[in-house]
């Protein structure tokens, strides 16, 4: 296994979904709301970690650690999919909108894999900046 360049490929989306956390936090600052921090914690930390790893790592890497087998590929599928679900709890978490961890990644996880499904009974309750973080993982609405 190219371990160094399935961790880049992994970092890399970290990073990315890091960044995507700019929009609702600069929603958030813009409105006056209390989940600016939630999304600035979760925007530095993944940012941070997502983009540190993929240059130390892409500065090490050799033109043969480039060239992916199945097994590969299907592991970085996987792990994909649970490193984006797991980014995704952050701001439920750190701003106490959806406190229960398990709670945090099913809502997650309904949001990237578009189910659709739902923990919340009374969505219009959030704050506007959490609303828009679940509709930017949802993809509608």
């Amino acid at each position: 296994m190219k371990t160094k360049t399935i961790i880049q490929i992994l970092s890399l989306i970290v990073g990315c979904i890091g960044l995507f956390m700019l929009f609702p936090m600069l929603y958030s600052v813009f409105t006056n709301e209390n989940a600016t921090f939630s999304f600035f914690v979760s925007f530095l930390f993944l940012s941070g970690i997502g983009f540190s790893l993929y240059f130390i790592l892409k500065s090490k890497q050799n033109d043969n650690d480039k060239i992916l087998s199945i097994r590969e590929g299907f592991f970085i599928v996987t792990f994909a999919w649970i490193v984006t679900i797991l980014s995704g709890t952050l701001p439920y978490l750190i701003s106490g909108a959806i406190p229960d961890f398990t709670d945090a990644v099913f809502e997650s996880a309904s949001g990237f894999t578009t189910t659709g499904s739902s923990i919340l009974s009374d969505i219009e309750k959030l704050p506007k900046s959490i609303l828009l973080w679940r509709s930017l993982t949802h993809w509608k609405e």
